[in-house]
């Protein structure tokens, strides 16, 4: 069982890993009802429409070279990734989800896209803490923590991706 900061990324992990679960009948109907109910919730739900629209003031600012939002959890990051792909092109930005379940190559290859992104649209990278060590990110000069870890050291080590030799702009956001 993985934990997540949104209820209804949460709620679709539940019902992705309830039929592997031995459960006996009635928990199981307790998880799926729990699951419903975050569902319906999902309609109400806050955090993600704050963070997109929070990248769209960001893009927005004339200084903005790119964004980086960091995420711990994977349902989060699944779910995040799929909000901002069906916004990504009525907000002028190109997105590079780095999903840490794909294959080495093909991440450093969205890595290498996003830190050589010439175009028009704004790159925003989305990215788990997979991503919070080694990996050079200063294309960007905003970044959004979806959720904060308890170690400080590891906030320090996200900000690190984009706060280093070659980053271009003066303030990073």
């Amino acid at each position: 069982l993985q934990l997540d900061s949104m209820p209804s990324s949460f709620a679709n992990h539940l019902d992705a890993i309830k039929s592997k679960l031995k459960l006996s009948p009635e928990d199981y109907q307790e998880i799926t009802k729990l699951s419903n109910e975050l569902k319906e919730n999902a309609n109400k739900e806050s955090k993600s429409k704050a963070i997109i629209e929070q990248v769209k003031k960001n893009i927005a600012k004339d200084d903005c070279n790119g964004v980086v939002i960091f995420t711990h959890w994977q349902p989060t990051f699944d779910k995040l990734a799929s909000e901002l792909k069906k916004v990504e092109n009525k907000m002028n930005m190109t997105l590079y989800a780095c999903n840490p379940k794909i294959d080495e190559e093909t991440l450093e290859s969205l890595i290498h896209k996003f830190q050589s992104h010439k175009d028009d649209e704004t790159p925003v990278i989305l990215v788990t803490d997979k991503f919070k060590e080694g990996i050079d990110l200063y294309k960007a000069n905003y970044m959004i923590h979806v959720d904060i870890p308890n170690n400080p050291l590891l906030v320090e080590q996200r900000i690190g991706r984009i706060d280093r030799m070659g980053q271009k702009s003066d303030i990073v956001h």
